[in-house]
């Protein structure tokens, strides 16, 4: 898996990081789900030190709800308890010195082993009761609801199922839904600017068209933002991933 990753960088929009991968893993059955929406709002809950990155005039939150499995550190063997978890992500768009990244909001994950690990490299993970089911016919059907004591958002549910078509395709470098997917970099502040490199190949996307059943935990994020307009959907059957270790930039 790790040769197969490296082998292909063409894709990648700045170089791979020049120290070595910590941490590696994949994502399965993974749904996006993008909206649009108005930049002053979002850009009041954004850190300062960010630069909200748009997309001709409109920023992006995003909901991204999977399964992690395979997960293992570098030279360690996949831990019991711990290679295999559901999460949930939210997120948005970022440029930091002029890297473009991606900034989280939240990140749920139904492991408590999981979200203790990441709380001490300052990541902003709760916990969460979350189901992913997925039917024969690949239908799937997930819900993520909030249950970490340190959450002042208790109720923070996204519920949503999900049947991809079989098609296959990869996002054309320049239109949005590449600008959305392809980002190799996510931020996060622990008194100062934090970054994490990611790589992967590219996103071997599918069309679908989600049934979101409850989404309090992107209404709950900033009742001030107003979703109204259709979100843009995604969905990705498998993606391996190989995880950088954190760095002060």
């Amino acid at each position: 898996m790790v040769q197969r990753l490296l082998h292909k960088v063409n894709h990648r929009p700045f170089a791979l990081p020049e120290r070595k991968w910590g941490m590696k893993q994949t994502w399965n059955d993974l749904l996006f789900v993008h909206w649009p929406v108005d930049i002053k709002q979002l850009q009041a809950i954004v850190p300062e030190q960010l630069e909200l990155d748009v997309w001709e005039g409109a920023a992006w939150i995003s909901a991204a709800s999977f399964r992690v499995s395979n997960l293992r550190l570098r030279y360690i063997p996949r831990l019991p308890f711990l290679h295999t978890f559901r999460e949930l992500n939210i997120r948005t768009y970022v440029r930091y010195k002029g890297i473009a990244g991606v900034y989280f909001f939240s990140l749920d994950a139904s492991s408590i082993a999981a979200v203790q690990g990441a709380r001490l490299a300052g990541l902003p993970y709760m916990h969460a009761n979350i189901i992913l089911n997925k039917t024969l016919q690949s239908e799937c059907y997930f819900k993520s609801e909030r249950i970490d004591r340190q959450s002042q958002s208790h109720s923070a549910i996204f519920e949503a199922a999900y049947l991809p078509d079989n098609q296959i395709f990869y996002a054309e470098a320049g239109t949005l839904t590449y600008w959305l997917t392809e980002r190799y970099r996510m931020y996060y502040m622990k008194n100062q600017v934090m970054a994490i490199d990611l790589h992967h190949l590219p996103w071997p996307l599918q069309q679908v068209q989600p049934s979101i059943q409850q989404n309090s935990a992107l209404t709950q994020l900033a009742p001030q933002i107003a979703f109204t307009d259709p979100p843009i959907h995604t969905y990705t059957q498998k993606l391996d991933v190989l995880v950088w270790p954190m760095i002060t930039i």
